[in-house]
């Protein structure tokens, strides 16, 4: 699980509209599963979920056609979080949590590329998140005007 944290806002933060996390990823499986949420971070630390999303990585480019991956090729992924109306207030932190389960709220992926249905056989995945030039990992949402 990753975490990330902004700095403590300097004023409110007006976000509304879609939002969605766009990561570049690599894998040691066939198929796996990348599962994101955004939160508001209270001055307390009290941490408060707002949007989610996940993507397996065999649609990442179409559900139609599903396509499995060449264990270690990096791939770029776009997590539709839906939509958010939130104020962000000052002295509040927003957190983007990045993991490659939510079981059980998603059913599991066992990270073979096996049929979702029938598949039995269960391999651990090594993933990498890239954040650096050519490979960018970045949350996209509209911040409205006061």
């Amino acid at each position: 699980m990753l975490v990330y944290s902004s700095a403590k806002l300097e004023s409110d933060v007006i976000v509304a509209g879609p939002i969605s996390l766009h990561i570049t990823a690599s894998t040691s499986a066939k198929d796996t599963d990348w599962y994101a949420y955004v939160s508001d971070v209270l001055p307390n630390g009290k941490s408060l979920a707002l949007v989610q999303g996940i993507i397996r990585a065999r649609f990442r480019k179409s559900f139609e056609k599903p396509e499995l991956l060449t264990p270690n090729e990096t791939a770029e992924y776009e997590i539709d979080l839906w939509s958010l109306g939130h104020v962000f207030q000052k002295g509040h932190r927003l957190r983007v949590v990045i993991t490659s389960s939510c079981f059980p709220i998603y059913d599991r992926n066992l990270n073979t590329g096996e049929d979702i249905a029938t598949g039995t056989r269960m391999v651990k995945a090594k993933q990498t998140l890239f954040h650096e030039m050519g490979k960018e990992s970045y949350l996209t949402f509209h911040v409205l005007p006061k």
